[in-house]
């Protein structure tokens, strides 16, 4: 591997081996998102009246550590322009992760927040944070 690859998910036990250079951070669920075309704000405000509450109560709660949005121009017309993250302590806490939120997105009478009229998902990742040592 070289200095600009990413550590791979599949060696958790490299961490803890004698030696390693790193230690196994929190956890982050990333959604690459593209707003549809004029709708940028429009997905913005929905995130701000659906999904915020939501990680906020999360966070709350301690199921998450904090949750971010990003944005980024277009490169080309298939690329994503929101970047939304969600940060966790652990794999495990992935354990009964959509059940948690759901339990908690209906005590918040919000239901399923979803801002999919104005969006598509482009894609997902799930990441390890490696934190040098």
């Amino acid at each position: 591997m070289n200095d600009t690859e990413a550590p791979s998910m599949r060696t958790e036990g490299e961490a803890t081996a004698k030696g390693a250079a790193y230690t196994e951070g929190s956890v982050w669920s990333i959604q690459f998102i593209r707003a549809k075309q004029g709708q940028t704000h429009s997905y913005l405000s929905c995130l701000g009246v659906n999904w915020k509450p939501l990680m906020e109560a999360a966070k709350q709660q301690r199921i998450i550590l904090g949750y971010r949005t990003l944005l980024a121009p277009l490169g080309n017309p298939d690329d994503w322009d929101v970047m939304l993250l969600v940060e966790l302590p652990d794999m495990a806490a992935l354990d009964g992760y959509n059940e948690k939120m759901r339990a908690l997105a209906a005590g918040l009478d919000i239901g399923k927040p979803s801002c999919s009229q104005h969006s598509e998902r482009v894609g997902m990742k799930l990441l390890r944070e490696a934190v040098l040592k």
